[in-house]
């Protein structure tokens, strides 16, 4: 494992340890035995070390794709989708986080449109646009990434993937969610022009996968909920969430999103995911 970095996909992605059973609750109950009796400083350090245990168990995945529906829901409850595909390489670099292509495949008007983000520890993502109709790559301010991500709930924050040097972190309890005990994690962004002051994650603590994410504006309020369901594994390690639903509580809409034909290691190179090859790129 690389020191200061531990990569995974996309934050909205979750996963589990590849010996999940025995060790996964073993260390859980390890945990769980000492976590009602401690310090500020200790409650920092095991909400590292669970987000630590999420990104440690999906180490080597290397490449990865899969398609994606994005239904849009406004308060009315009238609907419309886009439909895409979703690449992501995993990063060898200490400096930098996975690399991740969107690559928009209908209704005709975005056709062919392209999303890259750099995934960055500390510094913020950075991000390209592909537009087909005007043949044109545009850069992404980091002061932007903030905003809706083609009219979603999701911002360009959220694609990126989630990286462990990225947040202070503060283990606030335990709770059952659903079928699973869950830690509640609350992360504190530390890289520049965060859209979120935290936001809490709730990690089941048998398979460490992230089983929703609630997240606070700059003002600390919470607006938005994301709730991962509907979980496989792949080649008999990798757990994806199947389903995605983003709520937003302030304006009463949703985007779900659905991946469908999730494969793994074909091959792709983080030389391949380059801005200077995005009018090109194919998946």
């Amino acid at each position: 494992m690389k020191p200061g970095k531990v990569t995974n996909t996309i934050g909205v992605i979750a996963i589990a340890l590849c010996c999940a059973g025995v060790q996964a609750n073993t260390a859980s109950n390890s945990i769980s035995e000492t976590a009602q009796a401690l310090s500020e400083a200790d409650k920092a350090d095991l909400g590292k070390r669970y987000a630590q245990k999420w990104k440690q168990s999906d180490e080597g995945f290397g490449d990865s794709s899969n398609k994606i529906a994005m239904t849009l829901f406004d308060k009315g409850g009238n609907q419309s989708t886009r439909f895409m595909r979703m690449g992501v390489v995993e990063s060898t670099n200490d400096e930098r986080g996975d690399k991740v292509l969107l690559t928009f495949e209908a209704p005709a008007n975005v056709k062919d449109s392209r999303v890259l983000i750099h995934s960055m520890i500390r510094e913020g993502d950075l991000v390209w646009l592909y537009l087909p109709s005007i043949k044109r790559v545009k850069r992404v301010s980091s002061a932007d990434r903030a905003g809706s991500f083609s009219g979603s709930e999701f911002s360009y924050e959220d694609i990126g993937s989630m990286e462990v040097g990225n947040y202070e972190y503060v283990w606030l309890r335990d709770e059952t969610c659903g079928d699973f005990e869950c830690a509640v994690v609350k992360q504190i962004p530390l890289y520049p022009y965060s859209g979120y002051s935290s936001i809490d994650v709730w990690f089941d603590k048998t398979h460490y996968r992230q089983m929703k994410i609630q997240f606070y504006d700059r003002k600390g309020t919470h607006f938005k909920t994301l709730t991962l369901s509907d979980y496989e594994q792949f080649l008999d390690r990798y757990w994806r969430p199947i389903t995605m639903t983003m709520e937003n509580h302030a304006t009463g809409k949703k985007t779900v999103l659905k991946s469908s034909e999730i494969e793994f290691q074909l091959g792709q190179r983080e030389t391949d995911y380059e801005p200077g090859k995005l009018k090109n790129l194919t998946q």
